[in-house]
């Protein structure tokens, strides 16, 4: 576009550039995804990651961050150590316990029929933050489901718990971003 600050070469430039860095960074993960599964925002990033190889493919054709974007698609999915994906009411195993009032509320106690099907959580997360989530809310549905403990670790939790908004709280700008992702895909 005439007179625009950016070229289409240089957009095309920074998607490669971020997805490379992700598809780096998935080689050393154990989970084979880009987010750091010990820091902040990983169902958020992962997301990102899908719909931005979903964008790039349909930007420019090149695949060569096809397999990737499958890999990162997996892990939300469950393809990863808690057998769970990252979004409510989807798969076989799926968030039960959101840290979300009217779903405790209002809705199912296991995240099933009524509210939130299709939100998406953060997933593991830095461990710090699961020190002292405290007592159930008064007046809330007790809410706790395990996950297989064995990955947790000394920097990193994933808590299926109505207290755990490190792991459990949905949000709109991550499901926004898998709702892209997964459009993007169903229509390549």
């Amino acid at each position: 576009m005439p007179g625009a600050e950016v070229t289409e070469a240089q957009i095309v430039g920074d998607l490669q550039r971020q997805l490379q860095q992700g598809a780096d960074a998935s080689k050393n993960s154990p989970f084979r995804t880009a987010a750091n599964v010990e820091t902040w925002d990983v169902g958020s990033r992962t997301f990102g990651f899908i719909t931005t190889a979903a964008l790039y493919r349909k930007l420019t054709g090149d695949k060569k961050y096809e397999t990737f974007g499958t890999q990162q698609r997996g892990f939300a999915l469950g393809t990863n150590a808690w057998g769970t994906t990252l979004i409510v009411g989807v798969g076989s195993k799926f968030p039960e316990c959101p840290h979300h009032q009217a779903a405790n509320l209002s809705g199912s106690p296991n995240g099933g029929s009524k509210v939130l099907v299709g939100a998406v959580i953060n997933g593991p997360n830095d461990a710090s933050l699961f020190g002292d989530l405290g007592e159930m809310p008064p007046g809330s549905v007790d809410c706790t489901k395990p996950y297989t403990k064995e990955f947790d670790s000394a920097k990193s939790v994933f808590a299926d718990d109505l207290r755990s908004w490190p792991s459990s709280e949905p949000a709109i700008d991550f499901t926004a971003t898998g709702v892209l992702g997964f459009s993007l895909i169903a229509n390549s």
